[in-house]
């Protein structure tokens, strides 16, 4: 049987992307943007956190605000935002992971806004949400995501005893 290369069992990029409403202020969006990247990558943020400025359906002003980071980045980034989650979410994520994962390898998760922004995230299916899509290679397997999900678990329980 030939071996799978633990290459191909990590995330090849991952992208979270919000929206900045007319009535949120757009330095507390970047921030909890911000929240979800690990030491090293917060440092650079600022380059590389993306705007793209558009007019809602009345007008109003809607920010978008977006950031994608690749290879080794990414695979730090999804591990700290498995560790910033509660435990409660990593098990219902855990538990509803089908429902996160497309047929390309492509993992799907809804933060709530304030939650990260508090440094807390929760999964919340709502409108006004942080995304991130989390890319790994085709060869991967959903239980090679359940089993950094179970690591995080892991490490959850170890941390509170």
């Amino acid at each position: 049987m030939k071996k799978r290369s633990k290459r191909s069992k990590r995330p090849l990029s991952m992208e979270i992307t919000t929206y900045c409403h007319a009535t949120e202020d757009p330095e507390k969006v970047k921030a909890a943007l911000k929240e979800l990247l690990p030491p090293e990558i917060k440092e650079e943020a600022d380059e590389i956190i993306l705007e793209e400025s558009y007019k809602g359906h009345f007008g109003n002003p809607i920010k978008i605000f977006k950031i994608k980071i690749e290879k080794k980045k990414a695979e730090k980034a999804f591990k700290h935002l498995l560790k910033l989650m509660k435990k409660e979410d990593l098990e219902y994520f855990s538990v509803t992971l089908d429902d996160h994962v497309d047929r390309n390898m492509n993992v799907y998760i809804r933060l709530d806004k304030q939650s990260v922004f508090l440094g807390s995230p929760r999964i919340l299916d709502s409108d006004d949400v942080i995304k991130i899509k989390i890319k790994f290679s085709k060869l991967a397997r959903r239980e090679d995501i359940s089993k950094l999900i179970d690591e995080a678990l892991g490490e959850k329980s170890i941390s509170t005893k």
